[in-house]
């Protein structure tokens, strides 16, 4: 157990052991100015007389009888005599001293831990454990196992003075370990580690301790898989924004912290810092709910749910920036802002128009966008030069943070919302669905890009299901990249849900489900309560259009027969 501050083991020996060490140093330093104008010769012989008489006390009295009378060499073994004299009386008295330093070094330790505030040195490291290659704080040496590696020594002492081995340590050890100790004491007073009064111990045992420990390891580990795998889904869609986990990085060093197999886990031990931990954790929890890292439940998850359904829709709309969308003389402009700010604020959740900051018509680019490190673009084709058939007709730019979560989108859209003056009704309804479509399919980008964890996940799930391609677009991506036709899969079946409900439930009931209720869900009642009306409108129109097909055909094939 550890040493109890008011028993006193040995009086202290300081004072002592301080002269001795000084007196020993003068004679060390008065040793190497006799013998530093020796050559190699003279000293291997120097050497060599010392060591043969090191083993015999009685020897190394004589040992200046051998050299000549008032020689340089016989100055200096009179004057190595005196040090391993001192050396001696040293080891004899840190021997007596010992039992009052480890006393003293576990009385130091037991306090420090006892006023050790764990929470603020969580905060604070998770403060410093930034990317990679952002500027480090010096005390982020990756390594919270230790719980902050400063504060090793403090554990070291408790663990080595519980199991009754402190002292059995070395003189010099002990030493070292209470210098270092109160070296930092300063350092931690003023980052706030150390509260002014010592904490009560708590009542709770050893095994009910390792325990809850335990607990909470399993814990962190499965938020960390949770983690780890919405940051895979990130690089897939996302690919070369994250390049560091913080998140898993942190909560990993928690659980090394916790874990007595890997050889740091003392801190287990202590129950200050497992609260600290349960705190911590409850705290990360709520961030990565909060962004959607991490599946909220409960009244966190009504609360973030009421949240995003309260962005009003027309304000959303109305903030994204449109251009490009004017009359042109010779053309007649089949969609206007008007038409597709309706609807967008119809069949998008709001949350998720907030993320757009502008639309804009303009020409193709001949090349592809610089890269950007927080820019992600996505195009629903493949360039010209790959498919003389196929055209760029769209694009998506996604600016992310750099843990991957979507900050803004901006949208391009290579076709016209035009046509000429002399297109019939039908040249113009063709060139309003084309131009809606291919908006739609755009922003189901932005929607991708902003979805927190359960519903990619959800979305995984489906397309792991049901690997129908929706469209022939969606057929011809995945030929090209698997993660680009999961990607493009999205985009397609969004647009078809929203604009051809009919259709999509028809090639794919899941994908209809999924996208119809990922929707649903993030609206306010007002407007889903709309578009559920649209929806149904729009199917039934297809219905119709279907039923007035087959009448059609059966007129046709009547006046087959009869000829």
């Amino acid at each position: 157990m550890a040493a109890d501050p008011t028993e006193q083991p040995t009086p202290p020996l300081d004072e002592s052991i301080q002269a001795t060490k000084a007196e020993t140093a003068t004679i060390a330093s008065q040793l190497d100015t006799l013998t530093g104008d020796f050559d190699y010769t003279r000293r291997q012989n120097f050497m060599a007389a010392l060591q043969a008489a090191e083993s015999d006390a009685y020897a190394l009295e004589n040992v200046p009888d051998k050299f000549p009378a008032g020689s340089t060499e016989q100055q200096a073994a009179t004057l190595y005599i005196q040090f391993i004299r001192l050396q001696t009386k040293l080891g004899e008295l840190e021997e007596q001293h010992k039992p009052y330093l480890a006393h003293q070094l576990a009385a130091l330790a037991q306090d420090v831990s006892a006023r050790f505030d764990w929470a603020t040195i969580l905060q604070y490291y998770a403060q410093v454990a930034t990317p990679a290659d952002a500027p480090k704080d010096p005390w982020d040496n990756g390594i919270l196992a230790n719980a902050i590696s400063s504060t090793a020594p403090v554990r070291e002492t408790l663990a080595h003075a519980h199991y009754g081995v402190l002292g059995s340590q070395p003189y010099g050890q002990l030493e070292a370990t209470l210098t270092a100790i109160q070296s930092q004491i300063p350092e931690w007073e003023s980052r706030g580690f150390l509260l002014a009064q010592p904490r009560d111990p708590g009542t709770e045992t050893l095994p009910q301790l390792q325990t809850r420990a335990q607990e909470l390891v399993t814990t962190i580990r499965h938020i960390v898989g949770v983690v780890s795998a919405y940051a895979e889904l990130k690089r897939r869609y996302r690919d070369g924004i994250i390049r560091y986990n913080r998140t898993t990085h942190l909560l990993n060093q928690v659980v090394a912290s916790l874990n007595e197999a890997g050889g740091y886990g003392f801190n287990a031990n202590d129950s200050a810092y497992l609260d600290a931990v349960s705190n911590f954790l409850a705290a990360q929890v709520e961030q990565l709910s909060a962004n959607g890292t991490y599946p909220a439940t409960g009244s966190r998850h009504r609360a973030a749910m009421e949240s995003l359904q309260a962005v009003p829709v027309e304000s959303a709309v109305n903030a994204i920036t449109l251009e490009g969308f004017h009359e042109q003389p010779g053309e007649l402009l089949v969609v206007t802002e008007s038409d597709l700010r309706q609807e967008l604020g119809l069949l998008v959740p709001a949350c998720f128009l907030a993320k757009i900051r502008l639309v804009v018509v303009t020409t193709r680019p001949t090349e592809a966008p610089k890269e950007d490190p927080h820019v992600v673009a996505t195009t629903p084709t493949e360039v010209p030069q790959e498919n003389p058939r196929i055209e760029t007709i769209g694009w998506h730019n996604g600016e992310f943070d750099d843990q991957g979560n979507l900050v803004e989108s901006v949208i391009e859209l290579y076709r016209s919302p035009r046509v000429q003056n002399s297109a019939n009704v039908h040249e113009q309804a063709y060139t309003r669905g084309e131009f809606l479509d291919t908006a739609l399919h755009e922003v189901a980008h932005s929607i991708h890009s902003a979805l927190g964890y359960v519903d990619m996940h959800d979305w995984e799930t489906v397309v792991a299901n049901d690997t129908t391609a929706v469209t022939w677009y969606v057929g011809h991506a995945r030929k090209t990249n698997v993660d680009r036709g999961l990607f493009e899969d999205f985009a397609e079946s969004f647009m078809l849900a929203v604009r051809n409900p009919a259709i999509l439930g028809a090639k794919s009931p899941a994908r209809y489900q999924y996208m119809l209720s990922l929707v649903a869900k993030y609206m306010g009642e007002p407007q889903k309560k709309i578009f559920l009306q649209e929806i149904a409108a729009r199917i039934h129109k297809h219905a119709d259009t279907v039923q007035q097909t087959r009448s059609y055909l059966t007129d046709l094939e009547k006046g087959a027969n009869n000829d």
